[in-house]
């Protein structure tokens, strides 16, 4: 009796690859024998061969749909969409961000590959952290708040890498989420152009709650114009004066912020980018750098250059009669009280912390026991590593550093990656873009509160999803190498 060889692999069945159909081993009368056999098996093989193909041909539509959509929420998430909507409409509360991201879900339900987070070495921080973060609410000192700040961050924020990751299939879908990013920077620049007010001689925003801080506010500016950076690289003329003056007008906001931190991070992004980027950013950093300045000093007020360049003086030696140089020497010493008390919290409770958003809560509480400044008010630590301490323990600590600095060298890697192998050169500028967006959101976080934020995840989500995308593309260009050799 014949036997049947059935041959097909099954790795191409998701990736749009065809079974080949068992074929008779022998001679004729073999063939004569197994010939009803041969043709039950191969209905059966034919129809799943239809299923793959029509799935194969369905999904880009339905991935891109969803892949589409995602990029939307993401472009209304950097950019307090819902928060300017709920302002303009009076403080009603208009869940708008919410709705999408219910929606961004559905990118579960149609990737071949929805747990593909997993298969990036980012999972193990990230998951620790998430961990961590309900274990800290568990025993924090103030539950209620503690669990206020947990559930909408876990729902809507922390599974972020997840959906990303299950979205994306291609390199390209990465570029197109940072045109996305673009997009959002092109609308926080217009919402401070038109709502954007002085206060105490420093820049923000009144009427969106995640701009009305002068340092948040820079540090996103920061990290949305890293993502802008993508069309110096592929942008036509027209694209490229647009990020030109997109970049002029991202500088003189931040600077108007009067973040002496978020001026010492623009310092070290021109300096990395003049010693790692190609020759050809380098000769254009050359080129348009001095205009920026230029534009810079003239839009400038006095008053912010002073507060800047406070950054590089002795606080001793500050003539205090300067109301701008006062308020930058008492702004320096309150965050060296509060960065101490982190250091204090986070050593009385270093497993657990004293739960997350309750840090200022508990600087009150020392503040009152010890008698030394009186109410403190609503304090934040103005350093993300310390306050996550303090917040959730040493193990929280851990994890959170852990998180931002794998997802940085992930993506230096995934940069040097493109710049070594031929076929993946074409995606060598949204790495790049990743990796100053994770360099100024690592640095930045030194000085900053932007803990249970959004930026973190989406970052993680970006630099994991290209990294695997990068994999996928590399291994196709195997394949198509193999076959043209054969």
């Amino acid at each position: 009796m014949s036997r049947f060889r059935p041959d097909f692999n099954a790795a191409n069945i998701g990736q749009g690859g065809s079974i080949a159909l068992p074929r008779p081993m022998g001679g004729a009368k073999g063939s004569k024998l197994v010939k009803p056999l041969m043709e039950a098996v191969r209905k059966p093989i034919a129809a799943a061969q239809d299923r793959i193909a029509e799935f194969n041909r369905a999904y880009p539509e339905r991935i891109g749909g969803i892949l589409a959509f995602l990029g939307v929420y993401l472009t209304f998430q950097m950019a307090a969409v819902g928060e300017l909507i709920s302002a303009l409409a009076g403080g009603a509360y208009i869940p708008v961000v919410g709705v999408m991201a219910a929606i961004a879900s559905l990118a579960f339900l149609v990737s071949r590959d929805m747990f593909a987070f997993f298969h990036i070495s980012l999972w193990k921080p990230w998951v620790l952290f998430g961990i961590w973060f309900v274990l800290s609410t568990a025993f924090s000192t103030y539950l209620t708040g503690s669990f206020a700040t947990m559930w909408p961050y876990i729902l809507r924020t922390f599974v972020l890498p997840w959906f990303i990751c299950a979205a994306v299939s291609r390199a390209k879908h990465i570029r197109y989420l940072l045109y996305c990013g673009a997009a959002a920077q092109g609308v926080i620049l217009l919402i401070c152009t038109i709502w954007g007010t002085y206060q105490g001689g420093r820049f923000f925003v009144p009427i969106v709650a995640a701009f009305g801080n002068p340092n948040d506010l820079a540090l996103t500016l920061l990290v949305i114009g890293s993502f802008m950076l993508l069309l110096l690289y592929r942008g036509k003329f027209f694209r490229k004066t647009l990020c030109f003056i997109a970049s002029a007008a991202t500088l003189i906001f931040v600077f108007r912020t009067g973040s002496r931190a978020n001026f010492m991070t623009v310092l070290f992004v021109a300096g990395v980018v003049l010693l790692f980027a190609p020759l050809r950013a380098r000769l254009t950093a050359l080129i348009i750098g001095p205009v920026l300045a230029a534009i810079l000093v003239v839009a400038l007020p006095a008053s912010t250059w002073t507060r800047l360049t406070f950054v590089f003086l002795d606080p001793t030696g500050v003539n205090t009669d300067d109301p701008t140089l006062q308020g930058a020497l008492g702004s320096q010493v309150a965050r060296t009280e509060l960065q101490l008390r982190a250091i204090q919290l986070s050593a009385r409770n270093p497993l657990f912390g004293v739960g997350p958003s309750t840090f200022a809560d508990q600087v009150e509480r020392l503040t009152r026991l010890e008698l030394r400044l009186g109410g403190s008010g609503w304090q934040q630590a103005h350093n993300a590593y310390l306050e996550v301490a303090a917040e959730m323990g040493i193990p929280g600590f851990i994890a959170f550093t852990w998180s931002m600095l794998g997802a940085l060298v992930m993506s230096i890697k995934s940069m040097r990656r493109c710049s070594r192998e031929p076929a993946l050169r074409d995606y060598f500028a949204q790495s790049l873009c990743l990796s100053l967006a994770a360099s100024v959101y690592t640095l930045g976080l030194y000085f900053s509160n932007f803990t249970y934020y959004s930026f973190m995840p989406i970052i993680i989500g970006l630099i994991s999803a290209n990294a695997l995308a990068l994999n996928r593309e590399a291994q196709l260009a195997r394949e198509i190498e193999a076959a043209q050799a054969s």
